[in-house]
């Protein structure tokens, strides 16, 4: 397994979200809570330990763009630099499009958008396999989004 620097965990956790939010988009319905997204982070077994914080989220979304600063937040608060293992990330209390409170101080057509342009990239993956559409950081180097998305259960297919 590959192990990771803080400063390319940044893309690796935007892959993870990207695999999280195809999965919830699927399988979940809003609530009424306050949202919260989880990060996990589990170092190398040289060095041993990890951290597991979760933060409230502003408003329910399931949009990776809104997820994405969280995230970020998380990481850079609580690394302390050491080669990452493994990243988790988990959702709650998160809304679907149809249930989202609009700001009055943001585009509602830019965010309307944007959820159509997720929802059409989850109508491609489900037809055509999660490996059809990937960000562009995906075919980097340092990336296992298509190695992982070809596993059943974390096994090889």
């Amino acid at each position: 397994m590959r192990l990771y620097k803080p400063k390319r965990s940044g893309i690796i956790t935007i892959g993870a979200i990207g695999r999280c939010l195809f999965s919830f988009t699927h399988a979940s319905s809003g609530s009424s809570n306050d949202p919260f997204i989880h990060l996990s982070i589990g170092y190398s077994k040289q060095t041993g330990g990890g951290f597991s914080r979760q933060k409230k989220m502003g408003r329910a979304s399931n949009l990776s763009q809104d997820i994405f600063p969280y995230c970020l937040t998380i990481l850079h608060n609580f690394d302390n630099g050491m080669p990452i293992r493994s990243i988790g990330i988990s959702l709650s209390n998160t809304s679907i499009e149809e249930e989202e409170q609009m700001s009055l101080f943001e585009d509602i057509d830019q965010r309307e958008r944007a959820y159509a342009l997720a929802k059409t990239i989850d109508e491609i993956r489900l037809r055509y396999g999660k490996n059809s559409v990937l960000r562009a950081s995906s075919y980097l180097d340092h990336s296992t989004a298509p190695y992982r998305n070809g596993l059943i259960g974390g096994h090889k297919a």
